[in-house]
């Protein structure tokens, strides 16, 4: 339709998470044949990039064994280093008081805390989280908007096409493309 006459020649970053990932290879692959240049961005933990499982075989580890390793980004490497130091972790309060100062003009940190399940445990009754302190939370935000830069800034995506809101990492991606002035579409918008 209208959408996918306006996505043309376009370098489109796709935001997957766990079973919402799936729909979105036969997008890229739809999107490919527009003569868009098409990258995945693997945002949250629980997609287990860690480990494979009954989830992400059908996801991340799909697209891993069908689609050129150079255009998928995940977040394994904060996984490995949120894991090894959550425990002693102190954020990089400087750091993240830049990331405020750049990004927070839609929503300050803590705001940005409370879309996420995770970040925000004790506002949610899931039995299966273990709540994260208020540090460690700050240690896993901090985490997410290196990552979040990192990929934005390599990748340089013309847009960001997304399914849902949930989590951090869509927070953060939402609150940077806005200063960078990269259109983040999602059909879930009005939830931010």
């Amino acid at each position: 339709g209208i959408v996918m006459e306006k996505l043309k020649n376009k370098k489109i970053l796709l935001i997957c998470m766990e079973l919402s990932s799936y729909p979105m290879y036969f997008l890229g692959k739809k999107l490919e044949e527009e003569g868009n240049d098409v990258a995945y961005f693997f945002t949250h933990f629980s997609e287990v990039v860690l480990n494979k499982n009954m989830v992400n075989k059908s996801t991340y580890y799909y697209f891993k064994d069908n689609i050129d390793n150079a255009k998928i980004f995940d977040v394994k490497d904060i996984n490995l280093e949120f894991n090894e130091n959550y425990k002693t972790a102190k954020p990089d309060m400087k750091y993240l008081a830049e990331m405020e100062k750049k990004y927070g003009k839609n929503k300050n940190l803590n705001q940005q805390i409370i879309s996420s399940q995770t970040t925000s445990t004790t506002y949610h009754d899931r039995w299966f989280y273990n709540s994260l302190t208020y540090e460690q939370t700050l240690y896993w935000m901090e985490l997410n908007y290196k990552k979040s830069e990192e990929v934005l800034d390599f990748y340089k995506p013309d847009v960001l096409l997304d399914l849902d809101t949930a989590e951090i990492q869509r927070t953060i991606l939402n609150e940077v493309c806005s200063v960078k002035k990269v259109p983040y579409i999602t059909i879930e918008y009005p939830r931010y």
